[in-house]
């Protein structure tokens, strides 16, 4: 056949399936670069940076040390896999998705089906975890809706779990290393210069912003007086890994967090002095150039010592070590800070749609789908406070493209941020028209379903949509100029464990967080969010592996780049006995936001970060040469070293 001689077969191509492959062959997606001297930004003076590195290393009061770790991929594990339900309908078609994205979704099924957007409707009412898993996957939609507009019926695709976890992408594997230099004396860190990777797979997906965030926070909480900071998504044959809680962020607080635990040992010199020396100051600027400004991270710190009793029970970890030789203790603090937004600056933006009806119920749709984080029990409170009425008689509707087009998908922790601001404006709307009934209303003259009767029979708007964005959000990587966060929140976290040196066996004696909410709107929600949040990052450290197959090459074992887990049967998450012993978590008091309605902070992402001080304190019990996920065998190995 003619077409059989059209095809030309090649066999050897490279294989990538590890990031230390692909940096052998600059198989790159991806660069990001974040490059400070003082408060200077200098974006490729590579120049400046070799003087500056020759000036600290003829420098005697200067100590160098070089630091690297790998972070592992994780599961998001969502109770609800990924579904979708196409239907056709008369005038185009409608998707009931679990995603994160509706306009995504939109856009997508939109360019599949070679329709109009507004042809397209999506409509997600709640899912059943997303985690970021479901905010850049588009293509479990597109499936059943070119077989629904195929076949004119609707069809549902639901994947098996074992599917999901095969298919779809991954928190990304990072490795990090770096130099750090501190002056002997003040111990004071001097300059930072980091090269990070991280594994995107065989296609960009999010892993640029993910690399965004990495870089923004491999400072995590402290000062560099200089700092440089390179990091590389690499490109590889592996499936493409994608949004995941915190991004980047938890792989640079670990690097970072566990450059210091190391520092000091070699630096003979207390952790906990190191931390407190180099803490970030409100006139402080960071290597993007943005201004650290109130933010409680010292208060953070001072109250989870003062709460946790950290130096009473130091001294218990190593009398309690010094009596035992097979069982011991670690204990570990570090503190976080973290910026809330999108990076980029057309995604910080809210909508809302809000409806008054004249027996005084109001319905309200926004832009952030509702995944267990409390969006729309929070958005109903704002809703009822900012009208004045009671929370029952306000209804939150499910999230659809056709009520509130174009919004920004629910992730960054950012989703209470843009649509309460959006919500806040519609009723500022519905309330100006109401003018003087309203007014009434809040006087106690009239009742809310009186007012809102007399309104409509005044002819006055009784619906709105609102609209918000950040001022300010956004960041430039070329010019390296602009603002890549509306706000900072801060936190602290101490963490004791024990560990079984011969079985591998760990526990969390105790986790104390101090956590910076801003004006909680439903502490109870942020309670739950801070601890499943934190347990999550536990898991990141402690048990969730990936096992890919691996074959002997030259007698060494290398993988191969297929994966092994993929179910709960071999994949291990934190279940109820792995949570601490003793768990406490406090909301700092008296930290109103000016920049967010009601005065609240994002709280989705930054507990996660938390995480890492239980890898610290087994670390702290183990030893440095402990890997991550702090896995029993990982545990035997550590020792071995």
């Amino acid at each position: 056949m003619v077409a059989d001689k059209l095809i030309e077969i090649v066999e050897n191509f490279d294989n990538i399936v590890t990031m230390q492959q692909a940096i052998e062959k600059s198989s790159y997606i991806c660069e990001r670069r974040l490059e400070r001297i003082g408060d200077e930004q200098l974006p490729r003076e590579v120049e400046k940076f070799n003087k500056l590195i020759e000036k600290l290393n003829n420098d005697p009061n200067i100590f160098k040390y070089h630091h690297s770790i790998t972070t592992p991929p994780q599961e998001h594990f969502y109770l609800e896999p990924q579904c979708t339900i196409a239907e056709p309908t008369e005038d185009g078609i409608t998707i009931f998705a679990s995603t994160q994205n509706l306009k995504g979704v939109q856009a997508s099924v939109a360019d599949q089906l070679r329709l109009r957007m507004s042809d397209v409707t999506v409509r997600t009412k709640r899912l059943g975890g997303g985690f970021g898993g479901k905010e850049g996957i588009f293509q479990y939609a597109c499936v059943p809706a070119i077989c629904a507009w195929k076949l004119k019926r609707q069809v549902s695709l639901v994947l098996d779990y074992a599917d999901d976890m095969l298919f779809t992408g991954k928190r990304h594997e990072a490795y990090i290393e770096g130099d750090v230099y501190v002056n002997k004396q003040t111990k004071k860190f001097e300059f930072l210069d980091v090269k990070a990777y991280i594994d995107a797979g065989y296609a960009a997906d999010l892993s640029p912003a993910v690399m965004d965030r990495l870089v923004y926070h491999v400072d995590n909480a402290y000062k560099f007086a200089n700092l440089r900071v390179i990091g590389k998504a690499c490109k590889t044959n592996l499936r493409s890994n994608t949004a995941f809680r915190g991004f980047g962020a938890p792989q640079a607080v670990m690097f970072t967090e566990t450059l210091i635990q190391s520092l000091s040992k070699q630096m003979h010199t207390c952790e906990d002095d190191l931390r407190y020396t180099n803490l970030y100051q409100s006139t402080d600027r960071t290597q993007y150039g943005q201004l650290i400004g109130q933010v409680p991270i010292k208060e953070c710190l001072d109250q989870v010592y003062t709460l946790s009793k950290y130096k009473k029970m130091k001294e218990q970890v190593a009398e309690f070590n010094q009596r035992n030789k097979n069982v011991k203790q670690g204990l570990a603090v570090m503190p976080l800070k973290f910026g809330v937004s999108f990076g980029q600056s057309f995604l910080n933006q809210g909508h809302s749609l809000v409806h008054v009806f004249t027996d005084g119920s109001v319905a309200v749709s926004h832009g952030a789908t509702e995944m267990g984080q409390g969006v729309n029990t929070r958005l109903l409170q704002v809703a009822a406070e900012e009208f004045k009425i009671k929370p029952d008689h306000v209804k939150i509707l499910e999230t659809s493209t056709i009520t509130t087009a174009n919004a920004a998908p629910t992730s960054a922790s950012s989703g209470y941020d843009l649509n309460a601001a959006a919500v806040v404006n519609a009723i500022k709307q519905i309330k100006a028209s109401m003018g003087d009934i309203y007014t009434k209303y809040v006087n106690k003259e009239i009742t809310w379903p009186q007012a809102c009767i007399t309104a409509w029979l005044g002819r006055k708007q009784l619906s709105a949509a609102g609209h918000y964005s950040h001022p300010h959000a956004g960041f430039d990587f070329e010019t390296q100029s602009g603002q890549p966060f509306c706000y900072f929140a801060a936190s602290a976290c101490v963490a004791h464990v024990q560990v079984n040196l011969i079985t591998g066996e760990q526990q969390i004696i105790k986790a104390e967080l101090m956590v910076d909410v801003g004006q909680s709107i439903n502490p109870l929600i942020d309670f739950g969010q801070i601890e499943g949040a934190f347990m999550q990052g536990v898991g990141l450290i402690t048990m969730e592996e990936f096992i890919q197959d691996m074959k002997i090459v030259n007698n060494k074992l290398e993988r191969v780049g297929k994966y092994t887990s993929n179910g709960p049967g071999n994949y291990k998450v934190p279940l109820i006995c792995d949570v601490p012993n003793e768990f406490n978590v406090h909301l700092l008091k008296n930290q109103y936001n000016d920049k967010i309605a009601y005065g609240s902070k994002g709280i989705g992402e930054p507990p996660l970060c938390l995480g890492t001080a239980v890898f610290l304190a087994l670390r702290d019990a183990v030893g440095d040469d402990l890997q991550a996920p702090a896995t029993t065998l990982n545990i035997w190995r550590a020792q071995k070293k």
